[in-house]
């Protein structure tokens, strides 16, 4: 596991440290070993300064994050209400926002429902769950 703690950072700033540790790194050094899973928890701190920057970064994010060809990689995202369930306006609208970008990448995406209260983990073991169950029909 290779934790990265992307709190008190610019989207662009992760952008950069996505395309440093995503998949362009493995086309470059095959001697890096390949995760199995990614997973992008994006927090809601994370800015850009306007909307266009955001969905471009946010895209750029996703796509580093990404694998393409070999080795391959599974890749979900965690939206920000399963760490922080009570979002504010603005956090709702960077959320929305967000789910419109890994939707548009058809990547599974796990967000919290309105008035589950669970702890995060729980939410995220339910959820692997249940994808391993639909991946094994």
């Amino acid at each position: 596991m290779t934790p990265w703690d992307a709190e008190q950072k610019s989207l662009a700033s992760i952008e950069e440290k996505a395309k440093e540790i995503g998949w362009w790194r493995f086309r470059n050094d095959n001697e890096a070993e390949a995760p199995d899973l990614v997973v992008i928890a994006v927090p809601t701190t994370a800015m850009a300064p306007g909307e266009e920057q955001f969905y471009r970064s946010y895209t750029w994010i996703l796509n580093w994050s990404l694998s393409f060809g070999k080795p391959g990689w599974e890749c979900i995202a965690v939206l920000p209400s399963v760490s922080t369930p009570e979002l504010t306006p603005a956090q709702r609208i960077t959320e929305k926002r967000a789910l419109e970008v890994i939707q548009g990448q058809d990547i599974p995406w796990l967000r919290r429902s309105t008035g589950d209260a669970r702890p995060a983990v729980e939410l995220l073991a339910t959820w692997l769950e249940s994808l391993l169950a639909k991946a094994k029909r």
